[in-house]
């Protein structure tokens, strides 16, 4: 009897409780303007609106998107489709249209004095990094970035060129249409506007987990030289502190260039180093 009771006790329990099905995914995926940071709380704008690029022929366009589900995905991923153009006469391809997640990097502390340019009081995350990962985790509800980045060549017939980007995990897809409109003029390889960006040695040693001045170290600089040639960077900042100052048993300073040479031929051999920048 007290078994029959209780099966008859769960089976009143279970009729009670309304059924709740389990909420149906969304994947949501929009363009956001290449300037802006987007941050992992950032909710969706024109969701379906197409991302709009224009370039010159040999130029590189930027352009972003950011993803946004309110399920967990596993696996996210982009599929980006060869852009073609209007009449058909011509393709960029993937050696021309490529993606990267943006990755973040933690900010325990603003700089001081900082507030009036600030993008988000420390502690934070900031997007800057471009990954190299072609598939991501991403938890509900946060917000992930992809940076994407088109090549025009030179011999580019002028025009509009169609394609699409689709970010996809599992089962779930959301596309965004493409549209590129190539001018009419080849932007020249010469380049007049001279162009200084900053950077620090021993951070890049330290992402890359490599020794400085180690053979390793040279191997990743020059990959670090030859993308920013391939943007028309064309000014190298160089440490006066590569110069080696030593005093000689006779009381004169020696001066040792040798890294110094190596550092400003190394931006020279691969096109940077219209002129040389020491701090």
């Amino acid at each position: 009897m007290k078994r029959a009771a209780w099966l008859a006790l769960m089976a009143f329990v279970l009729l009670e409780v309304p059924y709740a099905p389990a909420a149906e995914s969304t994947l949501g995926v929009w363009p956001v303007d290449p300037h802006e940071k987007v941050f992992r709380d950032a909710v969706p704008g024109e969701v379906g609106k197409g991302l709009s690029l224009r370039a010159a022929r040999n130029e590189f366009e930027p352009a972003q998107l950011a993803v946004r589900s309110t399920t967990a995905l596993r696996g996210l991923r982009l599929e980006v489709s060869p852009l073609r153009h209007a009449d058909g006469r011509a393709t960029l391809g993937p050696d021309h249209v490529r993606w990267s997640f943006v990755g973040y990097i933690p900010l325990a502390k603003n700089t001081r004095r900082s507030e009036a340019v600030r993008v988000r009081a420390a502690p934070c995350e900031i997007p800057d990094p471009l990954l190299e990962a072609r598939t991501m985790d991403l938890a509900a509800n946060t917000t992930q970035p992809v940076w994407l980045t088109v090549f025009v060549p030179k011999d580019a017939p002028p025009g509009v060129y169609r394609g699409e980007v689709t970010a996809a995990a599992g089962t779930l897809k959301a596309t965004l249409p493409v549209e590129l409109s190539v001018d009419p003029f080849v932007l020249p390889d010469a380049r007049h506007v001279l162009v200084t960006n900053w950077f620090n040695l021993n951070n890049l040693a330290k992402a890359h987990q490599v020794e400085m001045w180690s053979e390793p170290f040279w191997t990743v600089l020059e990959r670090y030289a030859r993308n920013m040639a391939a943007h028309r960077q064309n000014v190298v900042l160089v440490p006066w502190s590569l110069i080696a100052v030593t005093r000689q048993a006779d009381g004169k300073l020696a001066l040792d260039y040798r890294r110094f040479d190596r550092f400003v031929e190394l931006f020279a051999r691969c096109g940077v180093a219209d002129r040389i920048e020491i701090g």
